[in-house]
């Protein structure tokens, strides 16, 4: 069924916005030569990922039963939001100076009510729709969580780079800590409020053993198998049907999946371990990639939002969509899909 979707508000991140009193960065090249000179002074803030609301615990919660369609969801639209950066400037050859991070922002749209039946320009009260950035978190392991060496060991804080880590998807709990899906590994990453990895990285064993993409660390030096293509881990992160659990969704095929499908699959945070549930999502093609998977705070507790996208960009595009689906097990062999 198509739903009918309105923009009624944006508001902007300028691209050339660097966080303050940080490092300089690209200082590489794509095949991972070190330039004489930095491109940037600092680290900008770009490629976001993933993003969550703010939720304090003075206000009220998003409300769970459906809105009619093409309401607005005005009272409990959060003005606050959690982004995770991406791994920086694109792969890990050319990241290694790119301090991975989760920032606080503060949005303030221009909203402009939707009047199709007016063709004349609307002018909104506010000219200069805002991203304001409030407080910067950096991710790192000085505690030594991280089995493998860092890009930036040296340093006793040992912050995280993007040759280190490609964050992806993002959910923060409760407690006040994070939980991130990586693609390098893949892995989840578990940090707390002020950004310190809390425990090692985990890694998925379908099988019983350990599923690698193709930049794990243990690949690319020590020349292990990947049975997943670089970029292809965790693509989405979300809370679970069930308390205490997240669904992790990877973006590409292991190896014997059908095409067209990825996997999700049920992570326990009280027993800390796979649960071994797990799901297939359809894909409208299999030239298509997913995004992002989140809770529909609108609908449900069993109703989930998903992007899914084709590689084209600019007029090239040809989808670009994000899908609304109600969660429920079918019985087929030899995964139960999402149907």
């Amino acid at each position: 069924m198509q739903a009918d979707v309105t923009l009624t508000g944006i508001a902007i991140l300028p691209a050339r916005t660097f966080a303050p009193e940080t490092p300089s960065s690209s200082g590489y090249a794509e095949d991972g030569r070190k330039l004489t000179i930095p491109r940037f002074e600092a680290q900008p803030i770009q490629g976001i990922s993933a993003i969550a609301p703010v939720v304090s615990k003075t206000l009220k919660r998003a409300p769970t039963k459906k809105l009619p369609t093409n309401t607005p969801a005005k009272a409990n639209t959060p003005t606050e939001w959690w982004a995770l950066s991406d791994n920086g400037f694109g792969s890990r050859a050319n990241s290694g100076d790119y301090r991975l991070a989760i920032y606080r922002i503060r949005t303030e749209p221009v909203r402009i009510p939707a009047r199709p039946e007016r063709r004349t320009r609307l002018k909104p009260k506010k000219t200069a729709p805002t991203v304001t950035v409030v407080q910067r978190i950096t991710l790192r392991d000085p505690d030594r969580h991280f089995p493998w060496p860092l890009t930036l060991s040296t340093d006793p804080d040992r912050p995280l780079t993007g040759a280190d880590a490609d964050p992806e998807s993002l959910v923060a709990i409760d407690d006040g800590s994070f939980w991130i899906g990586d693609e390098h590994g893949p892995w989840l990453l578990h940090f707390d409020a002020d950004g310190r990895l809390l425990e090692g990285p985990v890694e998925l064993m379908p099988g019983g053993s350990v599923l690698r993409s193709a930049a794990h660390p243990e690949v690319v030096n020590s020349g292990k198998v990947a049975r997943l293509g670089a970029s292809k881990g965790f693509e989405g992160l979300a809370r679970g049907l069930r308390p205490n659990t997240l669904i992790a969704m990877l973006e590409g095929l292991i190896p014997g999946d059908l095409s067209a499908i990825v996997r999700l699959l049920e992570y326990d945070l009280a027993l800390r371990a796979w649960t071994g549930r797990k799901w297939l999502y359809p894909l409208d093609s299999a030239d298509h990639v997913v995004s992002e998977i989140v809770r529909d705070p609108f609908s449900g507790p069993d109703s989930y939002l998903v992007i899914e996208r084709d590689a084209l960009q600019g007029p090239a595009t040809a989808l670009k969509k994000s899908f609304a689906f109600i969660w429920h097990v079918c019985r087929r062999k030899p995964l139960p899909s999402i149907c």
